[in-house]
């Protein structure tokens, strides 16, 4: 949520919006200074309770924040929008830049490849991603031989493989899979 219509009283609302929740779950939002943004998401009541009485007081960050961040550093590496697809098990993050601009941020569960591609296809649209010319880099334990980038080759030309965000922060695009 732009930091322009953020309003911290509504955080709950926000989250709710992209996941349906049920369950006992507190709702928190941290900020990205560029862009300005608030990063809302939910843990659930029974994590926060393991975390404080093993850590006592502690601050709380959404992992897609920092996710945000390091590949905004380097979005200007390549020419062109950047989409990144940060691959977890039944989870992922896609983040679509352009420029050093956020153009898309979101995350969701997925059940098969085909799921996720057409996920991923869904936010090229929104963000107006070129198939021929713009870059798509898999983010995390992936090779040629699995299906989701063997599903993913035949739709995006400029397809590539990181083991991690980390990996993204040097001077050259990481090696097509």
């Amino acid at each position: 949520v732009t930091t322009e219509f953020f309003v911290s009283q509504k955080k709950e609302e926000y989250n709710r919006f992209n996941h349906p929740t049920e369950g006992n779950i507190e709702y928190f939002f941290d900020s990205i200074d560029e862009p300005k943004i608030a990063n809302v998401f939910g843990v659930e009541s029974y994590l926060l309770d393991t975390f404080e009485s093993g850590l006592g007081i502690f601050d709380i960050k959404h992992s897609q924040t920092h996710l945000i961040q390091e590949l905004l550093k380097t979005s200007s590496m390549v020419e062109g929008k950047k989409l990144y697809i940060n691959l977890q098990r039944n989870h992922v993050d896609s983040i679509g830049v352009y420029r050093y601009k956020l153009l898309i941020a979101n995350s969701y569960s997925y059940d098969t490849p085909e799921h996720l591609l057409y996920q991923t296809l869904n936010v090229a649209k929104q963000i107006g991603f070129d198939f021929e010319s713009d870059t798509c880099v898999l983010i995390g334990d992936i090779s040629r031989d699995d299906k989701t980038y063997q599903l993913y080759s035949k739709y995006i030309c400029l397809l590539y493989t990181s083991p991690s965000p980390r990996d993204l922060s040097t001077s050259r695009m990481p090696s097509s899979a």
